[in-house]
């Protein structure tokens, strides 16, 4: 359980790494 959500954690902050650049990907 604590792997899925070091994913997770890992996706949130890649997604606000990349609304902080204004980086816009599908």
């Amino acid at each position: 359980a604590q792997a899925a959500r070091q994913l997770e954690v890992d996706r949130v902050t890649l997604y606000n790494k990349m609304k902080k650049y204004g980086i816009n990907r599908p």
